[in-house]
Parts: C-alpha cells; sequence; structure tokens
C-alpha cells in the first residue's frame, strides 16, 4: 500500500469516525492494518474508535500497540490509561497515566484520571499531590479544587477541606461556626 494511497484511506476513515460513522471507520482501520500492522496512526485511531464506542478490550489491544509503535505520543498514552481504567486495571493506568504527565507535565486530564486510580485505590495521600499538582498548574480548576477539598475533609482538615470545596462549586459559604448551602 502506498504513501498516498494509506493517507488516502486514513483520511476518508477520519471522515467516518468524525461522522459517528464507526463501522465504515473501523472497516478501513482493519484495512489498512491487514496490510501494515506497525501503521502508528492506524492502531492509535482504531483504538480510540473502540474507546468511544466502548469496546475497552479492543481498545486497549490497538492503543498498547500504538503506543509500542510510538512511545513518546501523549495522547495515545492517555487514551490507553483510561482504558486500563475503564477495565478495572488499575496499576496499569497508574502507570500509564505518570507516564503521559513524565512526557506532558502539565496534562491536567491525565493528572486527574490519576488522582481518581489512587482514590480507587484508597490512596488518598497520594491523591492529594497530585491534586496539588493541578493547582499549581491552574488554581481554579474547579474539579482538582473539588477533589481535594474533600480528600482534605477525608484527613480532618475541615476548614480547609471546605475552603476547596467551595473554590470548586462557588456555592458554599462558611465560617468557623456556620456552614451554608446556597
Amino acid at each position: 500500500m502506498g504513501k498516498i494511497i494509506l493517507s488516502s484511506l486514513l483520511q476518508e476513515a477520519v471522515a467516518f469516525q468524525r461522522d459517528n460513522k464507526y463501522k465504515e471507520a473501523e472497516i478501513i482501520y482493519i484495512k489498512i492494518l491487514n496490510s501494515q500492522p506497525n501503521i502508528f496512526e492506524a492502531n492509535f485511531l482504531l483504538g480510540f474508535l473502540y474507546k468511544q464506542t466502548n469496546d475497552y478490550n479492543n481498545a486497549e489491544k490497538y492503543l498498547k500497540k500504538a503506543v509500542d509503535i510510538n512511545h513518546t505520543h501523549v495522547e495515545s498514552k492517555y487514551n490507553l490509561g483510561f482504558v486500563y481504567e475503564k477495565l478495572h486495571k488499575i496499576d496499569a493506568a497508574i502507570s500509564v497515566f505518570k507516564n503521559t504527565v513524565k512526557l506532558k507535565p502539565d496534562h491536567i486530564i491525565a493528572l486527574l484520571r490519576l488522582a481518581d486510580c489512587y482514590l480507587l485505590m484508597k490512596k488518598n495521600n497520594k491523591a492529594i499531590e497530585v491534586f496539588k499538582a493541578i493547582l499549581k498548574i491552574d488554581f481554579k480548576h474547579s474539579t482538582a479544587n473539588w477533589n481535594y477539598g474533600n480528600c482534605l475533609l477525608s484527613i480532618n482538615k475541615h476548614i480547609k477541606g471546605l475552603e476547596y470545596i467551595q473554590k470548586g462549586t462557588g456555592y458554599i459559604r462558611f465560617s468557623e461556626n456556620n456552614l451554608e448551602i446556597i
């Protein structure tokens, strides 16, 4: 398969995928991979398609292949971590999210997923460190503020926890003696 044909097929598959015509896109990606199994773009995009359609087992297969082909592609790593998390392979998800963040330290979504994995494993102190890292990047990030506040509440830092929850929602006012939901 020549480069021009490959490029044309990839563009056609991406157009189908963008239009939610997943079966048509899948057929083209598989055709490409049957001919040339180590094409990064086809592996990544097919894995991403399977992620979009919640077929996490197939998504894992193709995203893992994409990462093996190009281990510095940030989004293939992030998406593989997401799939691992959905498959309840939390240790693998943590490892991949950490690698994603090594490649792109300000990848807030990967950091949030990493923190969520730590929370699933009841490693609140590690989650707290990740939320702190997110807030250094974006101190107004509502999800990070909310979750960081809840982690602080879980370790009995009530006033500080409520302050971060308030930053995360804007719907709580409080003082030392009063908590009001508005």
